[in-house]
């Protein structure tokens, strides 16, 4: 009898031993399932805080955007009202006046104001083609002197810089006709945005403008007064500079200066008039003649803006 109660309690045993072979088992496994179900767990959370915190990058950016919108629309509202308002006045004043000399200024104001409300439809025009990639560049045989020259003129004429205690400087790598092939009216845009920027914000001190011309290699020689813009394989490069020493440019500034509907505002300091489309369309015009504007500033210093495109010698 007591072999046999034995034989069964070493059989009990021995199934108990089973048993808690497999409760161990099975306790591996849960605690395998449990890390499993932790790093899920952790990577759910950092999948909800990564997909929070996007959403509400994109949030402030659409309310960003929001706000640079109402502004460009408040600014371009402005824009259209102010020489409407000039052309409505002084053409009023016209009809009214019988004064010769009257009648030749009111009529110098109404097509000055004509040809700034023009120019604003043309920026706007061009922001829009610029920004939807639908721009296109009609190439031609141009004088850059010419450009030069005729843009510096205008604006020294328009923003009366005899008034301002400005020394402007218009300084052209050659005397003689330099003549590119390329898009005549995107080099205008560009020196005229740059110069008219300069002319906004200087009020003392000096202005420079000008361009000059490297060769790649220095056993490059200059053949002939011909060029050709191309970015991919270049011997030449063309840069365009306005230097000035006014207002200055900030390095958080300098972060959004190039984007569409940005503008430089200080509350404290006199304002200027625009839309924030200018240098967005210059940068973008840059970047179809296979470059970029580069800044250098300083507030209160100065700011000297250039960019360098890639010539070839046409033929």
């Amino acid at each position: 009898v007591l072999a046999e109660q034995k034989k069964e309690i070493e059989l009990k045993n021995s199934e108990l031993h089973l048993q808690n072979e497999k409760i161990i088992e099975m306790n591996a496994v849960l605690d395998e399932q449990k890390e499993e179900l932790k790093s899920l767990n952790h990577h759910l959370e950092e999948k909800v805080k990564a997909r929070t915190a996007a959403l509400e990058d994109a949030l402030k950016k659409a309310e960003e955007s929001k706000n640079l919108i109402s502004a460009f629309l408040e600014n371009m509202s402005h824009e259209i009202r102010t020489p409407m308002n000039a052309i409505s006045g002084f053409a009023q004043l016209l009809s009214q006046d019988d004064n010769k000399e009257k009648q030749t200024k009111y009529a110098d104001i109404i097509t000055n104001n004509v040809d700034n409300l023009l120019e604003f439809i043309d920026n706007v025009m061009d922001a829009s083609k610029l920004h939807a990639d639908q721009y296109i560049f009609n190439e031609s045989l141009f004088d850059l002197n010419e450009t030069f020259h005729k843009v510096y003129n205008k604006l020294i004429y328009k923003k009366n810089i005899k008034q301002k205690d400005v020394d402007c400087k218009l300084q052209l790598f050659s005397t003689n006709k330099f003549l590119i092939y390329s898009d005549t009216k995107a080099f205008r845009y560009i020196i005229n945005h740059l110069l008219e920027n300069a002319l906004k914000y200087t009020e003392k001190g000096k202005i420079e403008v000008g361009y000059t011309v490297r060769a790649k290699k220095n056993n490059i020689q200059f053949t002939n007064q011909k060029f050709k813009v191309e970015p991919k394989q270049f011997d030449f490069e063309l840069e365009i500079f306005v230097k000035d020493t006014g207002l200055g440019i900030s390095e958080d500034e300098q972060r959004y200066i190039f984007d569409f509907f940005r503008k430089i505002e200080r509350s404290k300091e006199k304002l200027h008039r625009g839309t924030g489309l200018g240098l967005a369309i210059v940068n973008k015009l840059a970047h179809k003649l296979g470059t970029k504007i580069e800044i250098k500033s300083k507030v209160n210093f100065g700011t000297h803006v250039f960019l360098k495109i890639p010539l070839v010698e046409f033929t």
